[in-house]
């Protein structure tokens, strides 16, 4: 009769403490069981706080003693000051109390140091995640971002693909981010992160950055705006000239101004994601200059000025495209 009642009135967290300490009948047990195996919130719940009371190295500093609460219970019930089921609700609010400490700290732990991911789909590229100090980071399409929780003393992400980072400046607490097999340093700036198969490239557009390898912090390069650093195996190597179209997937712009004709084209395949091929050596080296950039881009009308300024033409086969003939002016 005592159990049936128990198991009507009691509260959830009671009973969780009643089941970990042995203290409910086979009957009990089996109701309990069946009750978790029917509520997934309560299943998740009760999980916890089993794995926290059977691992954590709090659970077994309190080294909880149904036995000796027993006998302090039995105490006061012989004495006349606290009936017996009301002593038995006590131990188990007490160690229901102690349980969910237990859970809260290591829920609050776990809460600050479990990173949040974000992931770039098609559409939502032009939206920037914005971090808590209010950095922002915009992603290219596949990438995706891990924000570790900031401290006061360290700003921390990880990067996998393509993102474009604007940092706000905080001194006191450098913002890094991981990327590959490098690591990139900041205080505040604005900057653009690659990782290719085998390779990461940094893109500094404004501020100051200080790249590295991550098993070899040794190997450092400081960069400013206008300059970009690449990684290939286990070297650094310092661009001091990279291509205006480093950001364009960003600002949804081509910029070409006295840019070889062949870096143009790897710029176009790049943005478009299609194959552009120069047939001819001879006009590979022609330099490129378009007076105005190409706003909100559409690759026939960036491949018609390119191929219209060095007198060749353009020709589509096989889903690529074709700069067949021309002369450098």
């Amino acid at each position: 009769m005592v159990s049936n009642f128990w198991n009507m009135n009691e509260p959830t967290e009671v009973r969780m403490g009643r089941y970990l300490t042995g203290e409910m009948s086979e009957q009990e047990r089996l109701e309990w069981e069946q009750e978790v195996h029917n509520d997934p919130v309560l299943a998740r719940e009760f999980e916890t706080v089993r794995k926290l009371w059977h691992h954590s190295d709090r659970s077994r500093e309190l080294d909880w003693d149904t036995e000796r609460a027993w006998e302090k219970v039995a105490i006061q019930q012989s004495s006349g000051t606290k009936p017996l089921f009301a002593g038995r609700m006590l131990v188990y609010r007490i160690a229901a109390a102690l349980l969910l400490g237990i859970a809260g700290v290591y829920m609050i732990f776990f809460s600050r140091t479990t990173p949040v991911l974000y992931n770039a789909e098609s559409g939502h590229l032009e939206d920037p995640v914005v971090l808590k100090d209010g950095s922002q980071v915009f992603l290219h399409h596949g990438a995706v971002l891990k924000v570790y929780p900031f401290s006061k003393k360290k700003r921390l992400v990880e990067l996998t693909g393509e993102g474009y980072f604007e940092v706000q400046t905080d001194p006191s607490s450098p913002f890094e981010v991981l990327c590959g097999a490098t690591r990139t340093e900041v205080v505040g700036t604005a900057f653009t992160l690659r990782q290719e198969e085998g390779h990461e490239a940094i893109y500094v557009t404004s501020g100051k950055v200080i790249f590295s390898l991550l098993e070899h912090p040794g190997q450092a390069i400081a960069l400013i705006g206008g300059e970009s650093a690449i990684r290939n195996a286990e070297r650094l190597q310092h661009l001091p000239n990279p291509s205006p179209n480093v950001n364009a997937w960003h600002t949804r712009q081509l910029k070409f101004v006295n840019m070889e004709l062949q870096s143009v084209v790897q710029d176009i395949s790049d943005y478009f994601d299609v194959a552009v091929q120069i047939e001819s050596p001879a006009v590979r080296s022609c330099r490129i200059s378009i007076p105005q950039p190409f706003s909100q881009p559409e690759i026939r009308s960036v491949l018609r000025a390119i191929t219209i300024s060095i007198n060749a033409t353009l020709v589509q086969e096989d889903g690529r495209f074709i700069i067949r003939g021309g002369t450098c002016n």
